[in-house]
């Protein structure tokens, strides 16, 4: 049998039935448990109608059970879809209708969103009736290049783009971390994003392939540094990855000089840039674990890494995004594609195993970011710009274009600038974002009104709201009679910049 996500519960429960599988607020499931629980979801998913190589959304809040819906779906040799529970309708709409699922997967206070719904919903498979079943489903035979899940990320054209990713490329990743960081069945993972962020999946899956167990971070924890800290030593967690701002957030009110954080033997942060000073006091507070900095876009999963072995100086620059790691190749490429020397600005390429197939929807124009195999791997242009330092090691730049980091989310601004225009109140408008030590970017809208309307920055964020997920959401909005522009008629956005970092 093929090894894919999907055979990984089965073959823990074979190993060890015993074992923790999955920690929530509500529930403890052993991989015995966890295992017929995923044959019950199986099992009702089949009954909707549901076969290999379709795919399943997941509109589910994360918990145990959620989990097992997962693992379900891939059991059955399907891909999954999981959607953000708190995604405004329209915004919903865009991606079910670009992901055309076979089915969805509900429970009660999801259910109730789809009635807003104008699209023809598919078959729903109601979680509040799943049970455990006895008849065990064995895993479907699939080919590791089989579509495991699509991840939708912000588009810059104003709808999501929905990142394909295959068995072999969860894996190529996850067998590399699971070496590299020595996750064995004794280690307990946090498990902090949600399931449609990609860290979610070495969460997931390395705990899955090795009997490890899976602690799900309850979400009202999470707004509590203090109680984050209880939380982590509760728990016993050995292995923590998150976004450097949960990490801010609990250095600097998470009382974590006096927390017993000693089960930490190793602590993972991407998603955004680390501030080195947040970085340092962490070391600092919490010497003993190994500290690693990972990298890479949704369409990559992580390709590179560094292992942060000393105290940064907190006045110094952020540390390195690292090395190309789980058999990837990196190099950096100029506006042409040509590479470049060490030491020159320009784009990192990620050739290799850990590269998606594509994108969802083939129209879209960003699949030209993908580059055909030519003796590395399928290739992917990043749009990110980093300097090669000399021993093939990377340093974070900046971005090639609109798109940003906040809160460890990657947004598109001009996604935002789309839904902004949709409000007939907003006669133009523009985003911008400031650098911002905790959570990296604070994003700043300014909103020039229609005429003979006075919105106001209440008004704009109710409008967006309903548009957008929460993390999309501008921090601060300003209506200002008129936009600045530049010579050419464009809107400057280096004045509104300035007038965002003026306060």
């Amino acid at each position: 049998m093929t090894r894919t996500l999907g055979t990984l519960v089965w073959q823990a429960a074979n190993d060890g039935a015993n074992r923790i599988a999955v920690v929530d607020r509500d529930a403890s499931l052993t991989y015995g448990e966890l295992d017929a629980l995923v044959c019950g979801y199986a099992s009702a998913l089949r009954n909707a109608g549901v076969a290999a190589g379709d795919v399943v959304a997941i509109h589910l809040d994360k918990s145990a059970r959620a989990v097992a819906a997962i693992h379900a779906v891939l059991r059955l040799g399907a891909a999954y879809v999981p959607l953000d529970p708190k995604t405004p309708v329209p915004r919903l709409e865009l991606i079910v209708g670009d992901a055309r699922p076979a089915a969805v997967v509900v429970e009660r206070r999801t259910a109730k969103v789809w009635r807003d719904t104008t699209i023809g919903a598919p078959p729903f498979v109601d979680s509040d009736g799943v049970v455990p079943s006895a008849v065990r489903i064995d895993p479907a035979v699939v080919d590791a290049d089989a579509l495991a899940y699509v991840l939708y990320t912000s588009g810059s054209t104003g709808t999501p783009k929905g990142v394909e990713l295959t068995h072999a490329n969860a894996l190529a990743f996850v067998d590399w971390a699971v070496s590299a960081f020595a996750v064995g069945d004794g280690d307990r993972l946090a498990s902090h994003a949600p399931f449609h962020f990609d860290l979610s999946i070495f969460d997931l899956y390395a705990a899955a392939s090795t009997g490890a167990s899976v602690a799900l971070v309850p979400r009202a924890v999470t707004r509590f540094p203090v109680e984050l800290s209880k939380w982590i030593t509760d728990n016993h967690v050995t292995i923590w990855y998150s976004v450097p701002t949960a990490l801010t957030l609990l250095v600097t009110h998470g009382n974590v000089h006096t927390a017993d954080l000693s089960s930490l033997r190793v602590v993972l942060f991407a998603g955004e840039v680390f501030p080195v000073r947040h970085l340092a006091a962490l070391m600092e507070a919490v010497p003993d674990p190994a500290y690693w900095n990972l990298y890479g876009p949704t369409e990559t999963n992580v390709c590179t890494a560094y292992r942060v072995d000393e105290r940064p100086d907190p006045d110094g620059e952020p540390v390195p995004i690292g090395w190309a790691v789980a058999g990837d190749r990196a190099t950096v490429v100029d506006e042409d594609g040509a590479p470049v020397a060490a030491g020159t600005t320009g784009e990192l390429v990620i050739h290799g195993p850990t590269v998606a197939r594509g994108y969802r929807d083939r129209s879209i124009d960003a699949q030209q970011r993908f580059l055909p195999d030519q003796g590395a791997g399928r290739g992917y242009r990043s749009g990110d710009r980093v300097v090669d330092r000399g021993d093939g090691c990377f340093v974070f730049v900046g971005r090639v274009d609109a798109q940003v980091k906040t809160r460890g989310y990657r947004v598109e601004l001009g996604e935002i600038e789309v839904a902004l225009l949709r409000d007939p109140a907003v006669g133009d408008g523009a985003v911008v974002a400031v650098p911002d030590d905790v959570v990296t970017n604070k994003l700043f809208a300014f909103v020039e009104p229609s005429p003979g309307t006075a919105p106001t920055p209440k008004d704009v964020l109710d409008h967006l709201g309903a548009q957008l997920p929460p993390s999309m959401l501008p921090d601060v909005v300003r209506v200002v009679a008129v936009l600045p522009r530049t010579t050419t008629g464009k809107i400057d956005r280096v004045a509104l910049l300035a007038r965002a970092t003026d306060g």
